[in-house]
């Protein structure tokens, strides 16, 4: 499953580089025997992959939270298409696996 996750956590990275500096170094990969996670906890990553989302705008314009402008994101999502781009890259790994576990077990 790590492996497979790799694969897909790359691709997360090459599609965020475009708008972010912060979140491709950001994104990790955890995984188990039969689950991964790959995820990112910087300030850009929740509100460019999820549409419609309000975040303030600061920078000239005051510095309080309650004077800052709120807008909504430019909607940017790189995880999903990662995995959807990636997913048959993803599944050979897997099926690697599989097979390293049947052979172990005398399958041939």
């Amino acid at each position: 499953m790590l492996a497979a996750a790799v694969i897909i956590a790359r691709e997360a990275q090459r599609l965020a580089a475009g708008w972010s500096v912060q979140v491709p170094p950001s994104i990790r990969v955890s995984a188990r025997a039969n689950e991964a996670t790959i995820s990112s906890r910087v300030g850009p990553s929740y509100p460019n992959e999820v549409k419609r989302v309000r975040h303030p705008v600061f920078g000239g314009r005051g510095t309080s939270r309650e004077r800052a402008p709120w807008v909504l994101n430019e909607y940017r999502p790189f995880l999903a298409p990662a995995a959807e781009a990636k997913a048959d890259e993803a599944a050979i790994e897997i099926a690697k696996t599989i097979d390293d576990i049947a052979r172990e077990n005398g399958f041939r």
